[in-house]
């Protein structure tokens, strides 16, 4: 239950660096599922496993916007309780 209370949350979430939830529900039979923004790009730890370790600003520049989604997160009372290189996508958004 803690689960789907978490996704419910996490749908109100309107950060441009947070995945967008665009639906969730249960199934007739009973499983609960979630439908969520595709995200064309590659996870961070996919990133420094294929190009060793990031330039100092470039990890700037990642952790602002990461700190920036998590406080909208914080603020509606929601912790995301997995952050890892391996939960961390990394693509291009309109930014040259």
């Amino acid at each position: 239950m803690r689960f789907e209370s978490e996704v419910q949350v996490t749908s109100q979430l309107s950060h441009p660096n947070t995945v967008v939830v665009y639906d969730y529900g249960r199934s007739p039979e009973g499983a609960f599922y979630y439908a969520m923004e595709y995200i064309d790009g590659a996870t961070l730890e996919d990133v420094v496993g294929a190009t060793g370790p990031l330039a100092p600003k470039r990890v700037v520049f990642i952790l602002k916007r990461i700190c920036s989604a998590l406080s909208e997160a914080h603020s509606i009372g929601l912790v995301h309780r997995d952050i890892k290189p391996a939960n961390i996508m990394l693509c291009q958004r309109g930014v040259l």
